[in-house]
């Protein structure tokens, strides 16, 4: 496996991030290897808190975030605090923070303009440094929100026939953790060459809409509404749902090639004319 060989050996990640989506992504680079320091508040990160509690104290859920990483406990409102952050950055390779917009340049004493992240004073500290910046809307606007408002917000919650909160966290997951992991490394990569760290918005809001680029694509095409369980997949087509079964529980159904279509209507109809003829649900 390609973490057994860690690949990431000797990268050094600075960890000022908490709860889900930062911490899942440094844990991803720490399982390729990557040496990761999470820097506390005295407070600890909240998520140690979450029940349930592991033996140890902590949530069992900061741990599946958390494992294998070093931690240290700094109070960046203090001069000293500071003092420490700023040293652990000159040997840091990557910095990973989740701050809401502004807050790491008036911790670090830093005049920014968003619009212009390639001009960032950090830059001037740190040259080498590759820093991915994670918040909900961009580092451009300051508004809170969690995953349910960024999934909202970009749409996901409008493509079922009736919106529900998604299983798992698809803005912290897949629209933060995951493209900020990729950016980290594209950037390390260009690193080699140009001697230069980068700054990365990780915009958790865009990245869950960049998840839509099956029906968005649709919709720009010809405007088509894909919205309310419009889309074949997303309850639109009866070759691609789940049903309620006779035992109560439920039954998936996932086939959307001809072959497969066609040989399911043969195994629930039988192989008579009637399932060779059925044909392959479109939507509407």
């Amino acid at each position: 496996p390609l973490a057994a060989a860690a690949p990431l050996r000797g990268l050094r990640v600075l960890d000022l991030s908490r709860l889900l989506p930062g911490p899942y992504a440094t844990q991803l680079l720490r399982d390729l290897g990557a040496t990761v320091l999470k820097v506390e508040s005295p407070k600890g990160d909240p998520l140690r808190q979450y029940p349930p509690l592991a033996p140890d104290g902590n949530s069992i859920m900061f741990h599946a975030v958390n494992r294998g990483k070093g931690s240290v406990s700094l109070d960046l409102h203090s001069q000293k605090g500071l003092s420490q952050l700023r040293t652990l950055l000159r040997s840091a390779d990557v910095l990973v923070e989740s701050f809401r917009p502004g807050v790491l340049e008036d911790m670090l004493g830093y005049a920014y303009d968003p619009t212009t992240p390639s001009s960032h004073p950090i830059r001037a500290d740190y040259p080498e440094l590759v820093v991915a910046r994670l918040s909900g809307f961009g580092q451009a606007d300051t508004s809170p929100g969690h995953d349910v408002n960024y999934v909202a917000s970009a749409g996901l919650l409008g493509m079922a026939a009736e919106p529900s909160l998604p299983p798992v966290q698809i803005a912290d997951l897949a629209g933060g953790a995951l493209p900020a992991v990729v950016q980290i490394l594209a950037a390390l990569l260009a690193r080699r060459d140009t001697g230069q760290g980068a700054i990365i918005d990780v915009n958790l809001t865009a990245g869950a809409l960049a998840t839509l680029c099956l029906p968005l694509s649709r919709f720009l095409l010809n405007g088509e509404e894909v919205g309310r369980g419009r889309d074949p997949l997303a309850g639109a087509s009866a070759s691609y749902d789940v049903y309620p079964a006779a035992c109560g529980g439920s039954i998936v159904v996932g086939a959307l090639e001809p072959h497969f279509w066609h040989r399911l209507c043969t195994v629930v109809l039988g192989p008579n004319d009637e399932a060779s003829t059925v044909a392959l649900p479109r939507p509407p």
